[in-house]
């Protein structure tokens, strides 16, 4: 399945010596996992409860192992640059998003860093990664700026946990020992030293590139307030050399290797056509035909019950949901915020600021739900903030169905600049909607087909 369920046995846990230790930190590892939005580099957690004597965490499912088995299984057990540059720069933009919601991760290792997906190209392996274990990790939102314990695994320790000060620099220092495992495939110390030109030595003896070289050093520093900031490292020209040729965006979706699963993801790759297939039949086709293309009949007054169903019953990573009016979509958002989903919603009363603000949160995976209001909701391309390259962008609905054949081509193409494989479901409520629909499959060449005939609200199914 889709999920994998972490099992912890309560009875041996309390009978343990370190019961009471071990209770606080299972229960900060799901308070922080819950209150964390979705992100591409952070497993979800899906659900926890209790049954019987087990406690039971439903976690999204990661197939790939870790990066420890994952590095230790090759000979010689190293990445080249470009395979280290691209696992660090998406572990840091894990560990950026984990200290932009206040909360520290304190035990960052390879272990901890989960494999879900790669792509093969001689002599080159690119590995989708995950950051995953919460145990040890502390919220600071409450108003303090570190903790005060000791924690973490000791040869990833950072020196000023020494001295029981932990704070979001800390998570920096232990992935500068993770780049350096990853690149020489050892631990580059037994005791940390207690100098920085010690440190700056063994990073010089590094047989790996200058830029690695330079992104271990600006890691590796003694001083908290030296060490390079995430957004930097995500940012900086050197990453993109060093990783030269690393999949990215809409290429790494199309061509990477998923790990096995039982059941078949709707991630997808959005594609980059021009608009030009807006009223040109023959590359409507091409831009819309690889989505599956649905519609669901269905009550006007059922439709915000059934939304809330599908979004929870489908696997997406994101969705845009299109109606025709601003109170329709104002009205849609507060149903899905009440639902859990903190959905983004843009609309023609926002001002051009507002609008490229919530579009560019949205690119960046801040928000899995975007709402949108016809018209201009979700701007075309040529106008600054609009939505286009959502990269996991993999479901469209249109709640109201579009008035005419036009906006249903618009509504993926502005939204998302054509959705190449993925999904698009349309409510249809009247004889006007079908009509409409008839006419999208005539023009566009394309077979929009009846999803579900009736939805049972009072079930758990699942679909």
């Amino acid at each position: 399945g889709r999920f994998a369920v972490k099992a912890i046995d309560l009875r041996r846990m309390r009978l343990g010596a370190n019961a009471e230790r071990q209770q606080m930190l299972l229960s900060r590892e799901v308070e922080i996992l819950r209150t964390l939005p979705p992100h591409p580099n952070i497993v979800r957690l899906v659900d926890a409860f209790e049954e019987g004597p087990w406690f039971l965490m439903v976690l999204e499912r990661v197939c790939g192992g870790d990066l420890f088995s994952v590095l230790t299984a090759r000979s010689p057990p190293q990445f080249l640059d470009a395979e280290a540059a691209h696992v660090t720069r998406q572990v840091a933009e894990g560990l950026a998003f984990l200290h932009r919601q206040g909360v520290i991760h304190r035990d960052l290792k390879l272990e901890n860093v989960l494999v879900a997906s790669e792509r093969r190209e001689p002599p080159l392996v690119w590995y989708d990664v995950k950051i995953t274990d919460f145990g040890l990790s502390k919220d600071v939102t409450m108003g303090a700026s570190g903790a005060h314990s000791l924690v973490g695994t000791r040869p990833y320790t950072a020196p000023e946990v020494e001295l029981k000060s932990y704070g979001m620099s800390s998570d920096i220092w232990c992935l500068g020992i993770l780049v350096f495992i990853m690149l020489m495939g050892r631990f580059p110390f037994e005791q940390i030293p207690g100098e920085q030109s010690v440190l700056e030595r063994m990073v010089d003896e590094m047989q790996c590139g200058e830029a690695m070289k330079l992104l271990v050093s600006g890691l590796l520093q003694l001083d908290p307030a030296n060490r390079l900031s995430l957004s930097r490292i995500c940012s900086e020209a050197w990453l993109e050399g060093a990783s030269e040729g690393a999949p990215s965006g809409r290429e790494a979706k199309r061509q990477r290797i998923e790990a096995p699963r039982a059941e078949p993801s709707m991630a997808q790759d959005c594609s980059s056509r021009a608009e030009r297939a807006c009223g040109e039949p023959h590359a409507a086709e091409h831009a819309v035909g690889d989505a599956a293309q649905h519609y669901i009949r269905t009550d006007k007054h059922q439709r915000e019950l059934i939304l809330a169903h599908l979004l929870d019953s489908l696997d997406f990573e994101q969705a845009i949901v299109f109606t025709n009016s601003v109170q329709q979509a104002v009205s849609l958002e507060g149903l899905l915020a009440s639902e859990g989903f903190s959905p983004l919603l843009v609309h023609p009363g926002l001002d051009a600021a507002a609008l490229a603000d919530r579009c560019q949160r949205f690119r960046d995976f801040e928000g899995r739900l975007l709402v949108s209001a016809d018209p201009g909701g979700v701007a075309p391309a040529d106008r600054p903030g609009g939505c286009t390259e959502a990269a996991r962008l993999s479901l469209v609905v249109n709640f109201d169905a579009p008035a005419a054949p036009g906006r249903y081509l618009d509504r993926l193409g502005r939204g998302c600049r054509f959705l190449a494989t993925g999904c698009v479901i349309t409510f249809v409520t009247d004889d006007g909607d079908v009509a409409v629909l008839e006419e999208v499959e005539r023009r566009f060449r394309v077979n929009v087909s009846a999803m579900l005939a009736k939805v049972n609200l009072d079930s758990d199914a699942r679909l």
